[in-house]
């Protein structure tokens, strides 16, 4: 029985068709010498080993048959759109954001492609997901809440630990033995408890669900350890709300205007006290 012969080459108007290409443009990219060529019978042809190399290092052309280009590429660089869909950002803020460097870019096919992060340790995964997705999605106060967190009960802690090594048992037991370690004081305040509450700890889970799910859609790890995770048990207390009668007496004792209307904004507006200290004369219409 005779061996079939495998084909190692193919020629030009193969190559075109493949890439959905005129012969025109199929030439110009044999002239470029993108791939490796041979003769035979006097005709070019491609060699197929090369193509699919040069084909794998691209992501200007694209085979008809749908085989996505860039694989050298692909597990290693995003482009800005894909980063874009990971934060849920739009198309011009992440162009913005790689424009002033949040990001390292390296320049393939003369594109901009986004360098992939390789955290390898709970610490590296923490400060590329917080600098990259924490900077640019949440508020400030967010920001510095969640940031201390991190630096107060997850980086002493198990900081260290690789990713590989992370287990949903072990995270169990590290949301149970949180329970034991001591509230840290912030900005000279005074905690409300000796040691870690059941909503802290939960705080905290919150932080580490999010970040361990940015790291599978990275493909750094294959799955969210944390995803089905035991949490204490948070017991809700009930909180003193002032009657009518107690705000119509504070109003009354209240000597001082600025206070006074404060107190009124936060009582007839439901305001907090960020939301007050945020408005501005162009959130009021005295028309109305």
């Amino acid at each position: 029985m005779q061996k079939q012969r495998v084909k190692t080459s193919m020629s030009v108007p193969e190559m075109g068709k493949m890439l959905g290409l005129g012969k025109v443009e199929s030439y110009w990219l044999v002239k470029k010498n993108y791939f490796k060529t041979i003769q035979v019978a006097g005709r070019m042809r491609v060699m197929l080993d090369s193509f699919e190399d040069w084909y794998a290092g691209q992501f200007h052309y694209k085979k008809v048959d749908g085989t996505p280009p860039g694989e050298k590429w692909r597990h290693t660089t995003m482009s800005v759109p894909e980063m874009a869909d990971l934060l849920g950002l739009k198309s011009g803020t992440a162009y913005d954001l790689v424009k002033r460097g949040y990001f390292e870019t390296t320049l393939i096919d003369r594109r901009i492609r986004i360098i992939t992060p390789t955290a390898k340790t709970l610490n590296d995964l923490l400060d590329e997901y917080m600098s990259i997705y924490g900077v640019n999605t949440w508020a400030m106060s967010t920001y510095e809440s969640r940031r201390g967190l991190a630096r107060n009960y997850i980086t002493p802690i198990i900081g260290d630990m690789l990713l590989s090594d992370i287990t949903p048992r072990m995270m169990d037991k590290y949301y149970r033995d949180l329970l034991s370690v001591k509230t840290v004081s912030v900005n000279n305040r005074k905690p409300t408890s000796e040691y870690l509450t059941p909503h802290t700890v939960r705080e905290i889970h919150k932080l580490l669900r999010s970040a361990f799910n940015q790291a599978v859609r990275w493909e750094l790890i294959s799955r969210n350890p944390v995803l089905n995770a035991t949490l204490p048990k948070e017991e809700h207390k009930e909180r003193d709300i002032w009657t009518a009668e107690t705000l119509s007496k504070a109003m009354e004792v209240c000597d001082d205007p600025i206070l006074s209307l404060a107190l009124n904004l936060a009582f007839s507006c439901s305001l907090r006290i960020g939301e007050m200290l945020g408005l501005t004369w162009d959130c009021i219409d005295i028309a109305s």
